[in-house]
């Protein structure tokens, strides 16, 4: 250094402050074809994240007419994967009817013009669209997630589910889960073991792997012991879980893929997009 020279000071680096938990959107009740849509709309455009659910008596039985694709058409073993619940036809049928409205009302298409297809694995999408998708249906009610460009999973279960409490921990739980629902009394110990059971089975759907996941070997909440409370929600590393109780009975949980571009508010649809599926088949390529 020259004797006499001028330095300036550099100010002390510190380290960038944790990001906060971005929202995650409340549910929204749709009555059916007509909706109410505006909400969704809103939930998408102000925060990228939607997620909505209806019943199926809401729908009509045969839906808008159109021809399914070839890509619909072909068998696929995890086509139902994330129809899970579906015990007859007519509600794969009700179930894929929401999916089409719900993006047709924030895309601004008609429904029947709207293609669901899905990746390899069975998670569902939009071809030629960034708008992600994620469904589960139990019992009437179908619930749909809608996520611009992070990945989205959803699932759905009704709180009065008959349930043999140890074989679903034993399937579900790390041991630091077994130990902190162990402290619960029955009843608040079989809510909290379906809300962690929900939002695994959400979080497993946005990888694509459903219940192919090993859920005992992953954890969530303080310290991976644990889910939120209800209607709260949380940071597991690049995304953001949330669990809701809906018409009075049923316990949904979401997960969202919080990527910069995941959280942006919507700006509609993007024509000319790359097909989703010869982009899962190149991830899936690229994967063996």
């Amino acid at each position: 250094m020259v004797s006499g020279a001028r330095t300036t000071a550099r100010p002390p680096r510190t380290r960038p402050a944790a990001p906060a938990p971005a929202a995650a959107p409340s549910p929204v009740r749709v009555h059916g074809p007509a909706g109410p849509w505006a909400g969704v709309r809103a939930a998408l455009e102000s925060g990228g994240r939607a997620v909505l659910h209806t019943l199926g008596a809401d729908w009509p039985a045969d839906g808008p007419p159109r021809h399914p694709t070839h890509r619909e058409n072909r068998e696929h073993p995890g086509h139902l994967e994330h129809l899970e619940h579906l015990e007859h036809p007519e509600h794969h049928t009700t179930a894929q009817q929401v999916v089409r409205h719900a993006a047709a009302a924030v895309l601004g298409l008609d429904p029947r013009s709207v293609e669901l297809g899905h990746r390899i694995g069975g998670r569902p999408f939009l071809p030629g669209c960034d708008l992600e998708v994620s469904l589960s249906h139990t019992g009437d009610v179908i619930v749909v997630a809608l996520s611009c460009g992070g990945r989205v999973g959803v699932d759905l279960e009704p709180l009065d589910r008959r349930t043999d409490v140890g074989l679903l921990s034993a399937q579900a739980c790390t041991p630091g889960e077994l130990r902190a629902l162990a402290q619960l009394p029955p009843r608040p110990r079989k809510d909290a073991l379906l809300r962690l059971w929900t939002l695994k089975e959400a979080y497993s759907k946005a990888l694509g792997q459903g219940l192919r996941l090993d859920f005992t070997t992953f954890g969530f909440g303080s310290q991976g012991v644990g889910p939120p409370p209800d209607g709260g929600l949380f940071r597991h590393g690049d995304w953001v879980l949330a669990t809701h109780t809906v018409l009075d009975g049923y316990v949904l949980s979401a997960a969202y893929q919080d990527t910069p571009y995941g959280t942006r508010p919507w700006s509609g649809p993007h024509p000319g997009g790359v097909d989703g599926g010869l982009t899962a088949a190149m991830e899936e390529l690229l994967r063996r």
